[in-house]
């Protein structure tokens, strides 16, 4: 969001001013929405630092909640039942302040300010007191010209709406180096890359030209259109529009008046600039937060593949080292046939090797502190051990190879994820904070991220992808009435027939067909019948201490299926 669009906005917002603030929630790691009572109604306003998207957007509806760091409950604390008494633009820059009126429980009322600064990566959300001494700091960027009980800095930039034809002059010959597109915006206040880009455009002007090769009458060109788009900002006349792509239907830009350099988009007007600003964040920010999030999904998952296949190889190792039993069998028993002839002192015995069948002598590593029945007991509880360790690896070989495969489901399943699905997997990796739920939602309500069928008869089936989601569909998502189906004495998938509730019983038909699905995402699919255990959620529990997608059945019934989706043959 630039400065121009800010402009354009505010005097809309000013409406809001007198209300009181009934709640103060975050909806993003960056993003906070304030809830405004005024005249009867309830307003939302969201604020957001985000890097990609600082913004200030009137909303239509509350978005949801997740769970408030640290500076939103010192916002609850200060801005609680706060009258906005004001909402300013300083500047004609990226920076806004709303200003609040509060009575505290003892002592008169107090003001405080609300400051949001849209810089991108330096985009940042802070609180200061009425006598400019900072409250409260939003974690993550520490504004360059903010200090805890400072005051702001100057920064050395003309300001656009009061400049002249000779300043611009001035500014053109200190920098002869600078392209003209990087002056605009980077010696005025207010001119976003996007205006520069216009104002360039109408001029006819290279972007990258220096200004030291700028001839009189290109600077009095810039001045003369530079001085058009500040008239334009001034008169206040805005026709707002949101600029589509043709080809993929997403928003590009959404400005205060139409403009030129966009050929080929396609413009839709509004009345309102608030309008047009909601529905361009609408589409855009959910959009390229997908993005972003798949982006980190599929990191965080092929960071955990490498980190499987890391395992694997070590089990591998291992495994070559338990390999050994029969050797230390072999030390041990020939340890035992020659007990008459060794001593003990000795750290390496000769012997006859009687499993070969020339009989040669055989040279044996021994500890010289012990007997020789002391080493081969040894050599014994070796073998003892590399049997056990045979046994453990091909159990943790097995297990990993089926995380393995899962992972790369996973990464090959993500670009079809819906929007509710990817959240719900982000979080369950911890890559975004637990979603608060609102009074009277369920928790069953709550999007899942499993794969999801409709039987024939308009039941709906979850499956589980892997462990992680096996486990939290069977002991959280699923409710103690729904059916939980799991293919007998095979790995694969947890299956969970939700019942819409208790006193409805799902027909035969659809116990077949959920049982079928268990059965497909089972190491049985390939065979013609699989045996599906089913019971009730309720008899299902999780055993002590039990790694993720570990259940115990009670109660179960057997059902015999061959394995198939819903509407395949």
């Amino acid at each position: 969001m630039d400065a121009f669009l800010l402009h354009a906005l505010l005097p809309e917002l000013v409406g809001w001013t007198g209300g009181s603030v009934r709640a103060v929630e975050q909806t993003a790691p960056r993003t906070l929405q304030i809830a405004v009572r005024k005249d009867d109604e309830t307003r939302y306003l969201a604020l957001s630092c985000d890097p990609d998207f600082p913004r200030v957007e009137p909303l239509t509806v509350p978005e949801p909640r997740i769970e408030p760091g640290a500076f939103v409950n010192t916002l609850k604390v200060y801005l609680s039942r706060a009258v906005l008494a004001e909402i300013r633009q300083i500047g004609f820059d990226r920076r806004v302040a709303f200003g609040f009126s509060r009575r505290p429980t003892f002592g008169p009322s107090e003001q405080v300010t609300l400051m949001l600064r849209l810089f991108g990566r330096s985009a940042n959300l802070y609180l200061e007191s009425s006598d400019g001494s900072l409250v409260s700091l939003k974690p993550g960027v520490i504004p360059r010209s903010r200090k805890p009980g400072g005051r702001t800095a100057a920064v050395s930039r003309l300001e656009v709406l009061s400049t002249t034809l000779e300043s611009v002059r001035e500014m053109f010959a200190a920098f002869p180096d600078m392209g003209l597109h990087d002056a605009l915006v980077r010696r005025f206040t207010g001119i976003s890359p996007f205006w520069a880009d216009e104002i360039l455009f109408r001029a006819d002007l290279e972007p990258t030209l220096p200004l030291g090769r700028l001839r009189p009458w290109q600077v009095d060109l810039t001045w003369s259109h530079l001085a058009a788009w500040v008239a334009l900002i001034k008169a206040g006349r805005f026709e707002p529009c949101v600029y589509v792509d043709p080809e993929t239907k997403a928003p590009v830009a959404v400005s205060p008046v139409p403009v030129r350099h966009l050929e080929g988009k396609t413009c839709t007007r509004f009345g309102r600039v608030s309008e047009a600003v909601s529905a361009y964040y609408r589409s855009t920010v959910p959009a390229e937060r997908d993005a972003a999030l798949r982006d980190k999904i599929e990191r965080r998952l092929r960071e955990e593949s490498k980190r499987v296949l890391r395992s694997l190889e070590r089990v591998a190792v291992r495994t070559k080292q338990a390999a050994r039993e029969a050797e230390f069998r072999r030390f041990g028993e020939l340890i035992l046939a020659n007990l008459g002839t060794l001593t003990r002192g000795r750290d390496e015995v000769s012997v006859i090797d009687h499993y070969n069948l020339d009989r040669p002598h055989i040279r044996i590593p021994v500890n010289p502190a012990k007997s020789p029945r002391g080493n081969a007991e040894m050599y014994f509880a070796k073998a003892r051990k590399a049997q056990r360790a045979k046994k453990a690896l091909a159990r943790e070989r097995e297990r990993l190879a089926r995380r393995r495969d899962e992972l790369d489901a996973e990464i090959r399943d993500l670009p079809s994820l819906e929007r509710e699905a990817l959240r719900a997997v982000a979080r369950n990796l911890g890559l975004l904070p637990r979603e608060g739920r609102a009074a009277g939602v369920s928790k069953k309500e709550v999007p899942a991220p499993f794969r999801t069928f409709q039987t024939t008869t308009g039941w709906t089936v979850w499956v589980g992808r892997n462990d992680r989601e096996n486990d939290l569909l069977t002991h959280s998502r699923a409710a103690p009435h729904d059916y939980w189906f799991h293919a007998r004495g095979l790995a694969g998938s947890h299956v969970v027939l939700r019942r819409p509730d208790r006193n409805q019983r799902p027909s035969r038909k659809t116990i077949q067909e959920a049982a079928q699905i268990a059965a497909y995402y089972s190491k049985g699919r390939r065979s013609k019948t699989v045996d599906v255990t089913y019971t009730e959620k309720k008899y299902v529990r999780k055993p002590r201490k039990g790694k993720p997608g570990l259940a115990l059945v009670t109660n179960e019934e057997v059902v015999f299926v061959s394995p198939r989706l819903p509407g395949k043959p």
